[in-house]
């Protein structure tokens, strides 16, 4: 049968990834999986699908520390053009981003830089703070202080960077523009400090939350610490990211 012959072809898919001494054959593997995790996606058959979503998912995510670059790419590749974000749990997030933002391997890095800017922060609109609310920043402050530096370095360069190139400039504009936005707060009249100085019903203000404020904070401690521009412009763009002192003080006495 159909379910049988599946079975069969992944494990021997398995077997290659797990204990192939080749790392082309790990590779291949690997891209095999992949398709796997695409057909899981579409599949009609959702207990199949979900069963084999199950075995195949750890292993890739395990293949980002294996002892071959290639290898290492490829999984990350994978799991960017085969699952949503959204479909990985807490835990496998915080792994993918862990064994992949090494400093030890340039390739491995800049992959799953990919991953989280053209990937990750697509599926969640570019929006920044929601990406950090699925990483949980009380519980993991590490990985998400890695997470901010690296989306707030790259909405910096915009579309000067490589990284980006699979985005539609549409796409790169508000990739940056959510990634450097200031925090909209509203004062004690009820207006809105935003960066156009337009007044808004305070409906629409945005409360204080635990990923807001670290974005906010890595916003103001990546841009202080960058000493390849000068005092002026980070001066220029820490005042249009910062709330005036007022309203910020009030907000956070709420």
């Amino acid at each position: 049968t159909t379910t049988t012959t599946t079975t069969t072809m992944l494990e021997v898919i398995l077997k290659c990834v797990s204990s192939d001494s080749s790392y082309a054959n790990r590779s291949m593997a690997v891209q095999s999986l992949g398709c796997f995790l695409a057909a899981c996606a579409s599949s009609n058959e959702v207990k199949l699908a979900s069963s084999i979503r199950e075995i195949v998912l750890p292993i890739v995510i395990a293949r980002i520390r294996d002892v071959k670059a290639k290898v290492r790419v490829d999984s990350v590749r994978v799991l960017q053009s085969s699952v949503d974000v959204r479909d990985l749990s807490e835990d496998e997030r915080v792994d993918v981003l862990r064994s992949g933002l090494t400093e030890r391997c340039a390739e491995t890095h800049t992959a799953t830089v990919q991953l989280l800017c053209a990937g990750w922060m697509k599926s969640l609109k570019f929006n920044p703070t929601s990406l950090l609310d699925i990483l949980d920043v009380p519980a993991n402050e590490t990985i998400c202080k890695k997470v901010a530096h690296v989306i707030i370095n790259v909405a910096r360069e915009g579309g000067n960077n490589e990284i980006l190139r699979e985005l539609s400039n549409p796409e790169i504009k508000e990739f940056r523009d959510n990634c450097l936005a200031p925090i909209r707060m509203s004062s004690v009249s009820g207006a809105i400090n935003s960066s156009d100085g337009d007044d808004k019903d305070t409906n629409e203000e945005c409360n204080l939350s635990p990923s807001s404020v670290f974005l906010l904070h890595m916003q103001c401690s990546v841009i202080s610490n960058d000493k390849t521009t000068t005092a002026a412009r980070r001066e220029a763009e820490l005042s249009n990211i910062l709330p005036e002192v007022p309203v910020l003080c009030e907000n956070i006495q709420k």
